[in-house]
């Protein structure tokens, strides 16, 4: 969906707009400016591993640019406290134990790993906290699997290059805006 933004003033004109994927874009005061700023959710993820019922989408605070007049990834907004050890091994516990993940036959884990465990970790660096988001995935991983490494890579990656706010999020992360290699991606090369 894309969002047409219009300037209303002395003339009426379109001056810009906002592609919002298979999300909604909603628009919110977030900080002191009189602009309002966008929230959409980063579908760059929809067909990734989960399917489109559960499919992991992580926020994505867009600004308003006066000078270049259009909106932007709004780093200073985007740009999180780290959370703490206690809210952190709750999310682990909750993905860790989802019946679904815990129960399944061994040669099962690797593909049906919890939609939850992609969220959290997209959560933890969309909002500057990528060593987080290991530190998550380490704590909720189901001890009968073995692709936790190769789930790691194919989401940090492998799949997060593939987002539109990708440099974004990298600076966020202090990471390079690397592009991608499929022929390193365990899951694709």
């Amino acid at each position: 969906r894309t969002v047409y933004i219009y300037e209303l003033g002395r003339r009426f004109a379109e001056f810009g707009s906002i592609e919002g994927g298979d999300g909604v874009v909603s628009f919110y005061q977030l900080d002191q400016d009189r602009a309002l700023e966008a929230v959409i959710d980063d579908t760059s993820y929809v067909d990734w591993r989960h399917g489109f019922v559960n499919y992991v989408a992580p926020m994505v605070i867009l600004k308003f640019d006066p000078q270049r007049r259009r909106y932007g990834f709004a780093t200073e907004l985007m740009r999180q406290p780290k959370p703490s050890e206690a809210y952190l091994a709750t999310l682990a516990r909750e993905i860790r134990d989802d019946p679904e993940w815990r129960n399944m036959r061994v040669e099962d884990v690797d593909r049906r790993i919890p939609a939850a465990l992609a969220q959290g970790m997209l959560d933890l660096i969309y909002a500057g906290h990528l060593a987080l988001a290991r530190q998550l995935l380490e704590m909720a991983w189901n001890p009968v699997s073995k692709g936790r490494e190769d789930y790691y890579v194919d989401l940090v990656e492998c799949q997060l290059p593939y987002s539109e706010y990708w440099p974004a999020v990298a600076a966020l992360n202090n990471l390079p805006a690397y592009d991608i290699d499929d022929s390193s991606c365990p899951l694709r090369g």
